[in-house]
């Protein structure tokens, strides 16, 4: 017999949980990190669980009514959809045989005060940014085609390309449960669910079993791009810059060097694949600068400003 399947929202699971109450309806509930399905002899209810990002005030782009989270839970979840479809595409079409890129230089960030406190104050050195790093690598690897690329290009949506890129590497399993659903268990059901209380599950039905899903290709592609990022950072560190380094990050390096110098990092970063920015520090004291209109330190940014870089 087929059975019917009926998609819902979370907040829409409270009725269908009511109606199954009511008849003492034996179910079985499989739980993912992305959804949760009731399923009975005759029908599947399936309802997505939006996940942190989708709904971060911060990541929606300014035509999206802040006060909405179903719009916002909608607009996460097509970008979401949109990306593992890429994903997709890329492995297909290369077989399912991603080659792996090793890991060269071991560190993502390095700090090294020694250059800076050879400078004098108000000396100026420089700070070179990868522009969204992640992001520009999985186009250069052909994981994502220009169209997509662009469409999620602007920086509103840093935050939430970062954090599905790596959502993309987490490990899924499917948890699935037996019981009887009925009056007296399905307010708990019910709230736990409204609260992303999934723990309410293991006290009110039998655990049948979980299955985990391989994902060691999508693992594949985010170590690749993190292997990548740092190992383009880490070669411009060691090789180009020695002694010069102040401090460099995944996808940015800050250090005391002529313009020579400087045109020699941005040429290296672009056949690596990468556009960058050169934004211009100045030294404050032993530890402080100004950067972009505002006073950093090595470790945090201090609520100051100097306007003699603001843009």
């Amino acid at each position: 017999m087929t059975l019917l399947t009926k998609k819902t929202s979370k907040s829409g699971m409270p009725i269908i949980i009511h109606n199954l109450a009511d008849k003492k309806t034996p179910i079985s509930i499989l739980k993912s990190n992305a959804k949760i399905e009731i399923v009975t002899d005759t029908a599947k209810y399936t309802a997505t669980i939006p996940k942190s990002f989708y709904i971060k005030r911060d990541l929606k782009p300014a035509n999206i009514d802040k006060e909405n989270d179903e719009i916002i839970n909608q607009f996460g979840s097509i970008f979401f959809k949109k990306l593992k479809e890429q994903y997709h595409k890329y492995i297909i079409k290369n077989n399912f045989d991603i080659p792996e890129i090793k890991d060269e230089y071991k560190l993502i960030s390095k700090l090294d005060l020694k250059p800076y406190k050879k400078l004098p104050v108000d000396a100026y050195f420089v700070d070179v940014d990868i522009e969204h790093c992640y992001w520009q690598t999985l186009f250069n690897f052909g994981v994502i085609d220009k169209n997509f690329y662009e469409e999620y290009l602007h920086p509103d949506f840093k935050l939430l390309r970062n954090i599905a890129i790596g959502y993309m590497a987490k490990k899924t399993s499917v948890n699935i449960y037996s019981g009887v659903l009925t009056n007296e268990n399905k307010d708990e059901l019910i709230e736990g669910l409204l609260d992303n209380d999934f723990h309410i599950l293991n006290d009110l039905f039998t655990k049948e079993k979980s299955i985990s899903c391989d994902i060691s290709i999508y693992k594949r592609i985010f170590d690749n791009v993190r292997h990548y990022s740092a190992n383009t950072m880490g070669y411009a560190a060691e090789n180009l810059l020695q002694g010069k380094v102040i401090k460099y990050v995944t996808d940015g390096i800050m250090f005391n060097a002529n313009n020579e110098k400087v045109q020699d990092v941005i040429d290296y970063f672009s056949s690596r694949g990468f556009t960058s920015v050169i934004n211009i520090c100045k030294k404050y004291n032993e530890n402080l600068y100004a950067k972009k209109g505002k006073f950093h330190e090595f470790k945090k940014v201090i609520k100051k400003t100097d306007k003699t870089f603001a843009y």
